[in-house]
């Protein structure tokens, strides 16, 4: 991995911990979805402290060139963090649809209550 590579990769791994640690101390992301983050830009950082791993990996892969698998790893790393936040959204759905159930069979018991007080 040519050294270019490496300091751009370590820069970025970086500055996107930064710019999340930023968001999660300011509120603007939960703690639980800036451990995603985090660990995207952690596995960054791994890919561009190890460059020896990712050659040997590289090779096995029969990739020609290091940057490709870099791009494939960045592109599956992309997918994976799209699948988790998927499922979190799918479950905040459920949780969302639940909630006004709730507060539409308390809102009716409410109302029929108040009825016949009347």
């Amino acid at each position: 991995m040519s050294h270019s590579l490496v300091i751009a990769l370590l820069i970025y791994s970086i500055v996107w911990f930064g710019i999340v640690w930023n968001f999660v101390k300011k509120g603007k992301i939960a703690i639980k979805y800036g451990i995603v983050w985090f660990g995207a830009a952690l596995a960054i950082f791994f890919v561009s402290v190890l460059p020896g791993f990712m050659t040997m990996i590289t090779n096995f892969f029969g990739f020609k060139a290091m940057s490709n698998l870099i791009i494939a790893f960045l592109i599956t790393l992309l997918m994976t963090i799209t699948l988790i936040l998927t499922i979190i959204v799918t479950t905040q759905k459920k949780q969302i649809k639940l909630l006004i159930q709730e507060f539409s069979l308390l809102k009716s018991e409410l109302e029929d209550h108040l009825e016949r007080k009347e």
